[in-house]
């Protein structure tokens, strides 16, 4: 060792300097100055997790590395500092310890700063000694404790503490640079968020119009696209109707069952009814009643069972005519069902179908018509037509709403064109429609004048059709009409496998009924069952209709056996014919009193020769 005064190397056991006399005092190590035993002394463990059960001391000692220095300092709580030690000798060997990595830095109250220390070799073999009863404290540091870090002695020495070092401006560099990373990344998504949101919005909820309607029509036509060409050719099967109407104390019902069959490339169709039922207000049946039509090529054929053996039969484009000298023959026949419905109908366009039947039933058995094509194309035509008017989005109420404008009167004129002439540019539902009606240059000249002389009227509301949000399935179709001079608002809306129909004029009701179908399949057959059920509102009053129609299909068709030999023109009816059949009816319970008391017995309209003709067939 070197002597304190005079510098001189001196041995290690010399207690007095031999160059100056002075007296020197051997330097004791940390262990002995606290009268520690370095041969019973633990090892750390690898993991460096000190027990604080072993914390024994009333001091730590913390070593800082304070920021642009190389220099450790030493803190020492509660505990006199030693002064500066000099180089020495290595001592004897101890248990080697390794160095702990350096801990965070943290805060220590109170800590007092005794000066500087040399650093500790990376991989310490020693050591370090000094005296804790000699504190030097003219260069205390109070501030020191800012960065300060505990250390355990009952578990290290204090040479193993001043081995580790922090760097914490390198720390605080990292964690900045951590943050403003972070900051960018949360802005980027941010921005993100909102662009992708809005182009989300942009793209499924303003620009899928076309999308939306094309899935609404799709839905509004799926039973009609649906069917089989093979349906129109030939088919048979069996059928069950229930119908009730009530309003006020008036009620009226009928049920019926029967079979049908139709050949159309051999221009036969055939429907038998047995009905059951016929009550208004009372029962009107005692028996059961038995009727049936057949229709072959251009003629009608019909039986009442009944009351006569034989069909009676005229042409199909005369049957209007037939029906109305019937009717002649009751007294105030519009109080009588059959014929309520039966002008309904022929004023809505049977008269003219049955005009045109025979035409259409040649060209329907002489060529092959592809019904899908057709009724395709009038749905692509639909679709069209909503496309090519004036409409605008919105969002409300959690839905998409597309809001066609008709307050031009030239709106509705130009849907229906584009109707037909998108029907007619669709080229496999044009050749079809061809086939059904002869003539091309016809059928397109007819449809356009039907656009041209019709009257139309500016209304100031729009066609509205709401679908969700994201699945464009239909919420409701709200279509404006003009009935009496007044705006009238009908609303279709889904109801399990069919729809609600509600129409509303002024805020008042004035239709409120429900649609569905359901479908079955068995091996032999298939069954479709149609619904409707609500009110119909005349004049202020309610009309609850009840409607059933069961259609059971088979799926092998059987053949149509109608012997017509022995059937009877109309026109050649004779007065004891009707008087025979009159006496038949009114012994046939209530219906037979009913009918007695409107038959009046009119003379036929056509004078018929006194010859009589044969019989077809003879």
């Amino acid at each position: 060792m070197k002597c304190i005064t005079c510098g001189q190397e001196i041995p290690d056991t010399s207690t007095t300097c031999p160059y100056c006399n002075n007296k020197v005092e051997p330097i004791q190590t940390a262990s002995q100055a606290l009268g520690v035993d370095n041969n019973q002394l633990p090892q750390t463990p690898n993991d460096y997790k000190l027990p604080m059960d072993q914390l024994s001391l009333t001091g730590a000692i913390s070593t800082v590395n304070p920021e642009n220095s190389s220099v450790q300092q030493t803190v020492v709580e509660n505990i006199p500092a030693p002064p500066q030690a000099p180089s020495v000798p290595t001592p004897p060997p101890a248990p080697s310890i390794p160095t702990p990595p350096a801990a965070p830095s943290t805060g220590t109250t109170n800590a007092i700063d005794v000066g500087t220390v040399q650093a500790a070799p990376a991989a310490p073999q020693e050591q370090v000694y000094f005296d804790p009863t000699k504190v030097n404290l003219d260069n205390v540091d109070l501030n020191a404790n800012a960065n300060a870090q505990t250390l355990d002695y009952t578990q290290t020495s204090a040479s193993d503490k001043l081995g580790s070092t922090i760097d914490p401006s390198n720390a605080k560099t990292k964690n900045k640079g951590k943050k403003k990373t972070l900051g960018l990344i949360i802005a980027l998504l941010l921005i993100l968020a909102v662009f992708g949101g809005g182009v989300f919005v942009y793209f499924t909820q303003f620009q899928s119009a076309d999308k939306r309607i094309d899935k609404v029509v799709d839905g509004l036509f799926k039973n009609i696209t649906s069917i089989n060409n093979s349906k129109f050719e030939e088919g048979s099967g069996t059928y069950k109707l229930s119908y009730s109407s009530s309003k006020n104390d008036d009620k009226f019902s009928i049920n019926a069952n029967g079979k049908y069959a139709y050949n159309l490339p051999s221009k036969k169709i055939d429907v038998i009814a047995n009905i059951t039922s016929i009550n208004h207000n009372q029962e009107l049946l005692d028996n059961e009643l038995n009727v049936e039509l057949y229709l072959e090529s251009n003629r009608a054929y019909f039986l009442m069972q009944n009351f006569k053996n034989d069909y009676v039969y005229t042409d199909i484009d005369n049957s209007y005519t037939v029906i109305k000298d019937i009717e002649s023959r009751f007294n105030n026949p519009e109080e009588l069902l059959l014929f309520k419905l039966t002008n309904q109908l022929y004023d809505n366009g049977l008269d003219a179908l049955t005009k045109d039947y025979h035409k259409y039933l040649t060209n329907i058995s002489q060529n092959d018509i592809n019904y899908q094509n057709i009724t395709k194309g009038i749905r692509e035509a639909t679709k069209e037509v909503l496309k090519s008017a004036n409409s605008t989005q919105t969002i409300e109420n959690g839905n998409n709403v597309i809001k066609i404008s008709l307050k031009s009167p030239d709106t509705l004129k130009n849907m229906n064109k584009t109707f037909i002439n998108s029907l007619k540019n669709n080229k496999q539902a044009w050749q079809e429609l061809v086939k059904l009606t002869g003539n091309e240059n016809e059928l397109y000249n007819s449809l356009m004048k039907v656009v041209e002389d019709a009257t139309y009227q500016g209304i100031n509301s729009d066609i509205i059709i709401a679908t969700d949000m994201f699945k464009n399935n239909l919420k409701y179709i709200i279509i404006p009409s003009v009935k009496d001079n007044k705006v009238c608002y009908t609303t279709i809306t889904p109801a399990g496998s069919g729809y609600k129909v509600v129409t509303k004029q002024e805020g008042r009701e004035i239709v409120n009924i429900t649609y569905s179908k359901s479908t079955s399949k068995t091996s032999t057959t298939e069954t479709k069952t149609y619904k409707v059920n609500g009110v119909i509102y005349q004049d202020g009053v309610a009309n609850n209709l009840n409607i059933e129609l069961e259609l059971v299909k088979d799926i092998n068709p059987n053949k149509i056996t109608v012997i017509t030999r022995n059937s009877i023109d109309y026109q050649y009816l004779t007065e004891t014919d009707y008087n025979d059949l009159a006496s038949k009816l009114e012994v046939f319970g209530n219906l037979g009193v009913l009918f007695k008391s409107h038959y009046v017995g009119v003379t036929p309209s056509t004078e018929v020769d006194p010859e009589t003709p044969p019989a077809e067939g003879e």
